[in-house]
């Protein structure tokens, strides 16, 4: 990883979500996390995603 990337993480509120999230940001990386609960949202942006999205609503890999 190298600043300027982009790591997606998903499952971002679990404890390995949360450390390869702060990892990422030390990097220089863009975050794009994600969680299962929308009351989680805000907690994701607070641990430094710069983009947080809610993954309960379908198949974001397709």
């Amino acid at each position: 990883m190298v600043a300027g990337e982009t790591l997606p993480i998903r499952g971002g509120t679990s404890s390995v979500g949360l450390a390869a999230l702060q990892l990422a940001k030390a990097a220089g990386a863009t975050v794009i996390s994600t969680t299962r609960d929308s009351r989680k949202i805000e907690s994701v942006r607070q641990a430094g995603a710069d983009y947080a999205l809610l993954d309960n609503v379908g198949d974001i890999g397709k």
